[in-house]
């Protein structure tokens, strides 16, 4: 007979009597019973031989009471697998074919979640086994998530449930009438903290600008800033590079929730010792733009500071950028100044983003 539960794809076959030749099971059976084992005596049994030793193996190994399974291997090893019959003068011996570590059962467990610690509302990763294809239930403490986005044997993403205090959180899955083991996670995160171990802040402003002399040819009010120093909720950056400045500073709020900064770029191309061939300067500054969402990326973390559509506007203090180009005589060539930003534009992406992570 066959028996095949809890999602397990390869089942166990278990034969009263099956035939061997000296021991020896044919190297097919499996194969073409496509199961992970096969189990039974190389010889015919009477019932109350075979009857025990099957109850015995499927009330062991569908045992999900227990933490871990039970391995077909494990089962061997715990029952008498020999007896002999003095009617028949022969030795009966109960075998298995197929791999030692097979299960009529998977585990039913957390391994990680990723974050660690996020806020109500956002989205975290459950990592584990035996979750089955199924959704079913999570648990944050005493409070059931309700927007699972994905359920897999293997993976859950859901979001942390609305409504619940800052602190630590036992999450635990529960699958039918088994649950698995919990994880502590925490609920609202020290941000400040967070932040001081990044060293990498990035600055992105997507919207149509116009400018005096159209768009310049490459991109403006988009910089990279590695690596920060940290003082406190302060943080800076200055580089010289060439003939490059580039500064910035800025501050978080001390629950790290809110983000003020400005920064300045100058540059100069030269060649050689001739004059300059042109020159840009470029700044900008935001005030109190909103954390919106932290998650781990690759083992660094990643802290998005975000804002969309037309509400970008409000928090942008002050955009300026303008290029001179030269001739090799000194003589200005052309000139070009950003004159506005259109944030209401329709059908255009508009964007106001900082991010920090570790580089």
């Amino acid at each position: 007979m066959s028996f095949n539960d809890f999602e397990e794809k390869h089942p166990l076959v278990s034969l009263g009597f099956s035939w061997g030749f000296m021991g020896h099971w044919p190297t097919d059976l499996v194969n073409n019973a496509k199961a992970g084992a096969v189990t039974g005596w190389d010889w015919l049994t009477h019932p109350f031989i075979d009857a025990p030793s099957i109850g015995s193996m499927f009330l062991t190994m569908c045992d999900t009471s227990r933490t871990t399974p039970f391995t077909i291997q494990q089962w061997f090893g715990g029952i008498p697998t020999q007896y002999y019959d003095e009617t028949s003068y022969h030795d009966f011996n109960l075998l298995y074919s197929g791999s030692n570590d097979f299960t009529l059962w998977i585990p039913l467990k957390i391994t990680s979640i990723s974050p660690s610690a996020a806020l109500p509302g956002e989205t975290v990763s459950i990592l584990g086994a035996g979750f089955g294809s199924t959704k079913d239930k999570i648990f944050f403490g005493s409070a059931s998530a309700t927007d699972i986005s994905l359920w897999t044997d293997g993976r859950i993403e859901t979001k942390v449930p609305d409504n619940l205090p800052d602190g630590e959180v036992l999450v635990f899955v529960e699958v039918g009438c088994r649950r698995s083991n919990s994880v502590p996670f925490t609920v609202g995160i020290d941000l400040l903290s967070l932040l001081r171990t990044c060293d990498y802040l990035g600055f992105e402003i997507q919207a149509p600008h116009v400018f005096t002399s159209g768009a310049p040819d490459f991109e403006i009010f988009d910089r990279v800033f590695v690596p920060l120093v940290w003082d406190g909720a302060n943080f800076t950056f200055d580089q010289i590079f060439g003939f490059s400045i580039t500064s910035l500073s800025g501050s978080v709020s001390s629950d790290g929730h809110f983000l003020s900064m400005e920064w300045t770029f100058y540059n100069e191309e030269r060649y050689g010792n001739e004059i300059v061939s042109y020159r840009t300067n470029e700044s900008a500054s935001v005030r109190n733009l909103p954390f919106t969402s932290y998650r781990v990326i690759f083992g660094s973390p990643y802290i998005e500071y975000l804002v969309t559509g037309a509400d970008a506007a409000q928090y942008v203090q002050t955009l300026y950028f303008n290029d001179y180009q030269y001739d090799y005589d000194g003589n200005m060539t052309a000139y070009n100044q950003y004159v506005s930003t259109n944030w209401q534009a329709p059908g255009e992406t508009i964007e106001l983003e900082c991010w920090f992570t570790r580089y």
